[in-house]
């Protein structure tokens, strides 16, 4: 356990200031032992995967961040199904199942994230698949009873970018996918399919990798970006924050960001679409620890 760890070191746009404790885990009786003391000192604390999809408040967190680090990362296939430890990579489990012919994963292959992540957020793009299409079950650690369940599909409440464990202090160890035959196609083709996706949100996303996904979710009338881009938000600046010039609905962070930099910008965006729209913009990226009861 790191003592007066940077928050920024965990997050994909870089910015957050310092928490007391971090620990990487490699194991449930690690996960616990830490949790229960967490709770035995009344500290808080929340678990983060590769946060790309997170603002870390600048403010100093006096309590314990933990992420589930190696032991998480396996990958075993049977005949009908994916398990996935909750800290592996989405583009590498999106890229082996794509190497073997699958093709109801090419979604996987181009989200910057982590498994357990996804599956909180219930993850994808529009029109290549999102993660509750192939879900199947999840080994989940819920820390108010600290026992471990197995949540399958039904018990997930899934729906757009959200599942009953978003906001929740649960997490997420390992994942089940249905792998079927009928979903086997030529491997040179699913390649090729995941290039051009590739290729297709290059040219929309920013240039500027310190960054996370999409600020705001879409509504059922517009992209959420189509609504900022309307109201001037592309190319705002504030600090060392930018509203990415290549989508109105990313953030990046230019060098210098802090977290309220880019709240702020959030802020703004959302006080502009509802103004001009009456439409009020649900936030897709999470703050932490303010999100998470």
């Amino acid at each position: 356990m790191i003592a007066d760890y940077n928050s920024s070191n965990l997050s994909r746009i870089k910015t957050g200031g310092k928490v007391a404790f971090f620990a990487d885990v490699e194991s449930e009786t690690s996960l616990i032992r830490i949790i229960n003391d967490a709770k035995r000192r009344d500290l808080p604390f929340y678990v983060i995967g590769a946060g790309s999809n997170v603002v870390l408040d600048d403010e100093y967190f006096s309590g314990i961040v933990v992420r589930l680090g190696r032991k998480y990362r396996s990958v075993e296939i049977t005949d009908k199904y994916v398990l996935a430890g909750a800290s592996v990579f989405m583009p590498t489990l999106g890229k082996k199942l794509a190497t073997l012919g699958f093709d109801s994963f090419v979604y996987m292959s181009v989200i910057p994230g982590t498994i357990g992540g996804a599956v909180i957020m219930n993850a994808g793009i529009t029109d290549n698949g999102v993660v509750s299409d192939r879900f199947y079950y999840a080994d989940v650690l819920e820390t108010s009873n600290m026992a471990i369940r197995r949540y399958f599909s039904d018990n997930m409440d899934f729906s757009y970018r959200s599942s009953c464990l978003k906001g929740t202090k649960n997490i997420v160890l390992k994942v089940a996918f249905e792998l079927a035959y009928s979903q086997r196609n030529k491997i040179d083709e699913i390649i090729s399919r995941i290039k051009r996706v590739k290729e297709m949100r290059k040219l929309k996303q920013p240039s500027i990798k310190r960054t996370f996904g999409s600020v705001f979710k879409s509504t059922k009338d517009h992209p959420a970006g189509w609504y900022l881009e309307q109201v001037g938000m592309k190319g705002m600046k504030i600090g060392g924050a930018m509203v990415a010039n290549e989508h109105a609905n990313w953030i990046v962070n230019t060098g210098n960001a802090t977290s309220s930099d880019v709240k702020k910008l959030i802020s703004i965006g959302c006080a502009r679409v509802y103004e001009a729209y009456g439409v009020k913009l649900e936030r897709e990226v999470i703050y932490l620890p303010q999100d998470i009861k």
